[in-house]
């Protein structure tokens, strides 16, 4: 009877630590380094092993035909573990921080492996992946930082962002023949890899894909690729050469950036693009002070005060004389049709520049930080002018903008603090947001007749503007878009304009006089707010300025502000209806 009661014990003690049901392991409650799982479990609930950090080693059943996401999640103690033959997919995060786990066996009938499933398994060496696999999706072997090895099935088609990211002792990895793409960060910080072989069929890398493999060597690129990303090679400080093949158009952003050893670059097919700091800081750039490809000038590392871009020359790349501090004179030819992105930028002393008469657009960033340039003459041709265009340009005095402008991006003139005046075309459809913020010395701004915005702090801390006679077409006068142009003494809203937006007008100390047309029916909270000089309003009858005495008080129900002669003494601005 003892030995009964002590089987009896046994059985039913095990047993209590597995809360199972209908076939459903839901929980695992005890503290064993050993589990035998029991026969009869179908699927591994994603709670049944969570943080279960004493357990080294897990025996699953043939039974188990499904384990749900993260059901080993953070056993930090978990060294082996067997998948029955009888799962099919490993979910998200199946194994996500078991840090102690150096051996998986994984089932021949398995068809994908999750995001992140074996993220952080640090003690983890070598994985062989069944050859049934077909999805290996992102992360799922992300910080593997001790996996040395990793074979992939040949129906891979995709390596998935971050899949092996900061796999920092990957030294070896085969590349299935049907591989296609390889997807953003998929080897960032792999450290130890010296050799990349890919085969031929592959399609595209994509961005910061092999960035900061500082060890690479040697690449080995096929000449079916033909989409390169952004940075897909950044910081790999040991890469010596490289070959571009036919298919590739297109030189991305940062391509080889700080790739400090790069010397050689066969290019086989017809460049039509070159990105920013695609050669920056690369060994390739420095030993050429001139570098032109299919026509397009890529870089200039020189020293001379002035440079003459050659003839042959179509295309301009982005950043090509980014940070050039010894020029100050560039002579642009005819013959060059497009210049990149940020091309002249950073070129402190850069005075002047000519620039070719077929030029269609100035594009964002182009003269951003060319502080001592003092003026510019921009072609007729050209029909807009991009986004921080001539940010920061200090000493430019004059600028004339050509008779074809469309449209004026934001930020585009911001800061050039010595600017006193500004003709804006006849055509030119928007000025954006912050265009000519913080010109502190602009005076007077001439608009065309007709124009569809003026965007969001166009014109905020123009401490000089005095006039201003805005065009029709406008439906509103935008968030602060004169805020704080202290010197404006007058404003009228032409008709069409429907609201004055919060804070138009705020702090313009001087303004004395406002007309609004009779088209205004909002004008919005401190639009005219600290307006201290603000005398009158010319108004129309049906605009809603709340009682006389509520519509000019300190929390600004309509916008008009509140005038103060003196301490404790409040006046209010006439309004004449109409």
């Amino acid at each position: 009877m003892v030995l009964l009661y002590i089987d009896i014990q046994r059985k039913w003690g095990i047993d209590m630590l597995f809360d199972i049901q209908d076939d459903v392991l839901i929980k695992y409650t005890g503290c064993e380094k050993l589990i035998n799982v029991p026969d009869g479990v179908k699927i591994i609930s994603s709670t049944a092993f969570k943080n279960c950090t004493n357990v080294e080693e897990i025996m699953l059943p043939s039974s188990v035909i499904e384990i749900e996401k993260e059901a080993f999640r953070e056993c930090y103690g978990l060294r082996s573990i067997t998948i029955p033959e009888g799962v099919q997919e490993l979910k998200y995060g199946t194994f996500w921080a078991c840090d102690s786990l150096e051996n998986v066996v994984l089932p021949s009938n398995l068809i994908s492996v999750g995001p992140y499933c074996f993220y952080m398994c640090s003690a983890l060496v070598t994985v062989i992946i069944p050859d049934q696999v077909r999805s290996i999706s992102s992360g799922a072997f992300f910080r593997c930082s001790s996996l040395k090895k990793i074979i992939l099935p040949k129906g891979i088609c995709c390596i998935e962002y971050e899949t092996f990211r900061e796999c920092k002792k990957l030294k070896t990895i085969n590349f299935p023949e049907k591989l296609k793409s390889i997807k953003e960060e998929a080897f960032e910080e792999c450290t130890s890899i010296k050799d990349i072989c890919l085969p031929e069929g592959i399609e595209e890398i994509d961005k910061w894909a092999f960035k900061d493999c500082k060890n690479l060597i040697n690449v080995s690129l096929p000449k079916t690729i033909s989409r390169l990303g952004m940075g897909a090679f950044w910081g790999c400080k040991k890469l010596t050469n490289i070959c571009l093949g036919p298919n590739i158009e297109r030189i991305p952003d940062s391509l080889f950036y700080e790739c400090i050893s790069l010397k050689e670059i066969v290019i086989e097919g017809k460049i039509n693009e070159v990105g920013e700091d695609a050669f920056w800081e690369t060994e390739y750039r420095k030993s050429n002070e001139v570098i032109i490809l299919n026509s397009i000038l890529l870089s200039y590392s020189g020293s001379s005060s002035e440079f003459i871009i050659p003839d042959s020359v179509v295309s301009i790349a982005e950043g090509a004389f980014r940070a050039c501090t010894s020029l100050t004179y560039i002579f642009v030819p005819d013959s060059v049709q497009i210049i990149g992105k940020g091309a002249f930028r950073d070129c402190v002393n850069l005075r002047s520049i000519r620039l070719p008469n077929m030029l269609e657009k100035v594009e964002e960033e182009l003269f951003e930080g060319c502080k001592s340039m003092e003026f510019i003459d921009i072609p007729d041709s050209v029909t807009s002018i991009g986004k921080s265009c001539f940010y920061g340009c200090k000493a430019i005095k004059q600028v004339y903008l050509p008779k074809q402008l469309k449209f004026i991006d934001e930020y585009a003139f911001a800061g050039c603090e010595e600017l006193a005046s500004i003709e804006i075309p006849e055509g030119t459809v928007a000025i954006k947001s912050k265009a000519f913020m913080r010109c502190k010395n602009l005076v007077s701004v001439a608009f065309p007749k007709v124009m569809d915005e003026i965007g969001d702090e166009c014109f905020s801390e123009c401490l000089k503007l005095q006039d201003i006679e805005l065009p029709s077409g406008l439906k509103s006068v935008n968030y602060r878009c004169f805020y704080n142009c202290s010197q404006l003494k007058a404003v009228v809203i032409p008709e069409g304009v429907e609201k004055i937006s919060i804070q138009a007008f705020l702090k313009c100390h001087r303004l004395k006089r406002v007309h609004l047309a009779s088209t205004v029916t909002e004008v919005y909270k401190g639009a005219f707010q600290y307006c201290k000089q603000l005398d009158v309003v010319e108004a129309p009858e049906k605009l809603c300025l709340y009682s006389e005495s509520e519509a000019f008080v300190d929390e600004i129900r309509n916008g008009l502000g509140v005038r103060r002669d003196a301490p404790g003494q409040t006046r209010y601005p006439m309004i004449i209806r109409y």
